[in-house]
Parts: structure tokens; sequence; C-alpha cells
């Protein structure tokens, strides 16, 4: 059986710890998550679990803090989600 979180990876994510100009809030990552769940009617589990094994699978993934408007947010750098899927999930 393979990882759903590498499933949700192929599906919903670009530049897999290619391209570290790309990134995403880590929030909205795991809104994206949850909402692919949802499609696959499996439970989503809780967020660190989550993030540890997109780390495991993506281990060229950077963890920063950026500032976003008047925020410090966490984003993964090296991976960014499918245009269609930010659209769907903002």
């Amino acid at each position: 059986m393979s990882s759903p979180v590498y499933g949700f990876i192929q599906d919903y994510c670009d530049d897999f710890g290619t391209n570290y100009e790309a990134s995403v809030e880590v929030d909205l990552l795991y809104e994206a998550w949850k909402s692919w769940t949802a499609t696959q009617n499996i439970r989503p589990g809780i967020r660190p679990l989550f993030l540890q094994r997109v780390r495991s699978l993506c281990p060229n993934v950077i963890e920063s803090i950026e500032r976003i408007g008047e925020k410090d947010v966490l984003v993964y750098k090296g991976i960014t989600l499918k245009e269609w899927v930010e659209k769907e999930i903002s």
C-alpha cells in the first residue's frame, strides 16, 4: 500500500525540493491535505504528523519563516501547491 501523503503530493503539489523560489504556507498545505483526504474518503489525521510525513517524503524541502503582510508565517520552500489547488483552497 502506498502512502496517502505521497498520493497527495503527486496529485496536488509541484516543485518537490527543486525550486527554492517556490514556497507554500504550511497552513495552506494542511488545508489542501484535508481537502484531498475528503476526496479519498480517508481521515486527515493531525497536522504535526502530516507535516512530518511531507518532510520525510520531500527531504529537500526547507522550513522557513516568512513575513507575509504583518505576520510571520511558517512556510515550506521547495514545494508548492498546483495552481488549481491553491485557487480551490483559498
